[in-house]
């Protein structure tokens, strides 16, 4: 069997991990850029994500290389406490979850693909399907023919344009901001911090950095340089940070949320991670969603290796559960867009009980005995 894998993401890099030691099956794995290049910023890796890295062998290289979080902490911009959840209570297991450097948690999956096969500088220009294959040209103008192809090109996915046209997408910040800083002594956790006019987020990345993430509520009207002005005269450590940040060290992208597709894919072209199912991280899925597909795909095909139905199966296994976690994703976005006041009295009178409620659907993955 050959696979073409359409993007050297967190998705697409899982799916190759998992067959690198396929004999019967050849993976072909092209990337737009010139290399393997992730943003400088933090990714926070929920119980149910690693439960996937732990079976493919990568759980200890993961933890190693970024940082254990088994606490979630709210505060108010004073450091008054609104909510404080256990982490291992809440996913039922010890060490649950991670937080690490986009780009380390790239290396450890991109260092354990075996033979496949990787194009930098390439991106595809037409996917025909053809009976039992795919024929794909390239933008070099060369065509090659896969009894697979699977898109893991991201929020932006040319594959899912190519097959489906444009999807809409919901706007739903103009920005938001990512940087990395030295680890404050303080920040032993996942730690944010509200009050009326944003959010700030700070989670250790490794003993020594930290990765922030700060919402201004006024995005959309508000410099680069004066983005992080709701939170000066914050508590410390936001108060320093603020004081030293610089806006050209940071990454700045929009918050998106593309519309449900009634499948994930269409006839030997599947769709995973955000080409099927972008959303903001309001419930911190983005990756734990993408290695759950690679990891699903991979055993739908060892179950039945029926290529043409396997979009259809696919489907069936990941729709209900995305579903759930952008339902949860959209209540999560129309709280953090109430009044401070509001929100923070729902926080500390439900929502250790909705963050429980919200999560456990996810306790356990698919596929697990």
């Amino acid at each position: 069997m050959r696979i073409l894998i359409v993007g050297g993401g967190i998705a697409g890099l899982a799916i190759a991990n998992l067959y690198k030691n396929k004999p019967n099956v050849a993976v072909h794995l092209i990337e737009k850029s010139d290399g393997w290049k992730t943003s400088s910023t933090s990714l926070y890796v929920t119980s149910n994500g690693m439960k996937v890295l732990e079976h493919m062998g990568l759980g200890d290289q993961v933890r190693s290389a970024g940082y254990i979080v088994n606490e979630r902490v709210v505060y108010n911009t004073k450091g008054k406490t609104i909510l404080k959840i256990n982490l291992e209570d809440l996913w039922h297991r010890s060490n649950p979850c991670v937080c690490i450097k986009r780009k380390d948690l790239h290396t450890v999956l991109a260092n354990d693909i075996g033979n496949a096969e990787v194009n930098f500088n390439l991106t595809t220009e037409s996917i025909v399907e053809d009976g039992n294959h795919v024929i794909v040209t390239f933008s070099d103008g060369k065509q090659a023919v896969y009894d697979l192809v699977i898109g893991a090109d991201g929020v932006k996915s040319t594959t899912r344009k190519e097959l489906l046209g444009d999807v809409p997408m919901r706007l739903i910040a103009n920005q938001v901001c990512r940087f990395i800083i030295p680890k404050p002594a303080s920040i032993s956790a996942w730690t944010l911090f509200l009050n009326n006019k944003g959010h700030f987020l700070i989670i250790p990345v490794n003993d020594k950095e930290a990765g922030c993430y700060v919402f201004n509520k006024n995005n959309d009207k508000v410099a680069k340089e004066n983005y992080l002005d709701p939170f000066k005269n914050c508590c410390e450590p936001v108060n320093e940070i603020v004081q030293n940040w610089k806006p050209e060290d940071a990454y700045w992208s929009s918050l998106e949320e593309l519309d449900p597709i009634p499948q994930y894919g269409k006839g030997l072209v599947a769709f995973i991670g955000d080409a099927a199912h972008a959303m903001p991280p309001y419930m911190a899925q983005g990756a734990s969603l993408g290695l759950e597909d690679a990891w699903v795909m991979y055993h739908l095909l060892e179950e039945d290796a029926n290529l043409k139905t396997l979009v259809e199966r696919f489907t069936a296994h990941r729709k209900e559960r995305v579903d759930w976690v952008r339902k949860c994703n959209q209540n999560r976005e129309k709280l953090s867009n109430l009044p401070y006041w509001v929100s923070s009295i729902g926080l500390k009178l439900v929502g250790k009980k909705n963050w429980t409620a919200e999560y456990k659907p996810l306790v356990k993955i698919p596929f697990e005995k």
